[in-house]
């Protein structure tokens, strides 16, 4: 949603119900960016085949990972799967910059959260600091997924976070967390998750709609 209300014109391919690879060709013709989003590493070989296959869709476009897994292994994304650029953390500002850098054809070198391959060696570029604000961030724009084909398939609830991070040190998660969202944790206010749910409600024409809250600690918030 950053990137559309930023003006750039974006188009979500998802994968989930095709057959063949082929089938969304006619819809990326014509990129500039493809970002592809990974979020655990049993899903790079799948991340691979499509970004392998888009490439040659359109050769010309420049290829971005983002998600959970490259924030925490970045170098590792770069060097097993033909990408130009990662986006490690959160990112909803840094993918704008990159957007609007290379629309203009300017140097992307010093854009903070890209990581990159120079001369043989994975470059990290210094990160911006997370939004202390979240109610700022626009909310994700659902009006571009298929639910109807979700809910087909046996899909229950519509996931929604109300906060990023987690104050809490528990050694297996606690370092990849940080490495996703930062240090501690930040909250959205009630006002702003209630207007999130209206607005999924008003995009689905439904008065009862049950929500997931993947929080990594909803308990926390106050």
């Amino acid at each position: 949603q950053s990137l559309r209300n930023a003006g750039y014109q974006v188009d979500f391919l998802d994968y989930s119900f095709c057959t063949r690879l082929d089938e969304l060709d006619s819809r990326a013709a014509g990129a500039g960016l493809v970002g592809v989003a990974i979020s655990a590493a049993a899903k790079m070989s799948r991340a691979d085949i499509v970004t392998r296959h888009l490439k040659s869709v359109v050769p010309d476009a420049l290829f971005l990972a983002g998600g959970a897994y490259p924030s925490i292994f970045p170098g590792d994304t770069l060097e097993t799967i033909p990408f130009d650029f990662v986006l490690v953390g959160e990112a909803e500002d840094s993918i704008v910059e990159l957007a609007g850098a290379i629309a203009n054809g300017k140097d992307t070198g010093d854009i903070r959260n890209l990581v990159y391959i120079s001369d043989g060696r994975v470059v990290e570029n210094p990160r911006r600091p997370v939004p202390a604000d979240l109610d700022a961030l626009p909310f994700p724009a659902r009006d571009v997924v298929d639910y109807d084909s979700y809910l087909a398939e046996g899909m229950s609830e519509y996931g929604m976070i109300t906060t990023r991070g987690c104050p809490f040190n528990c050694l297996y998660c606690k370092p990849s967390t940080d490495l996703i969202f930062g240090g501690n944790i930040r909250y959205r206010s009630a006002e702003n998750v209630v207007e999130e749910i209206v607005q999924l409600a008003e995009i689905r024409s439904v008065r009862k709609l049950p929500v997931f809250f993947k929080d990594d600690t909803i308990t926390m918030h106050p």
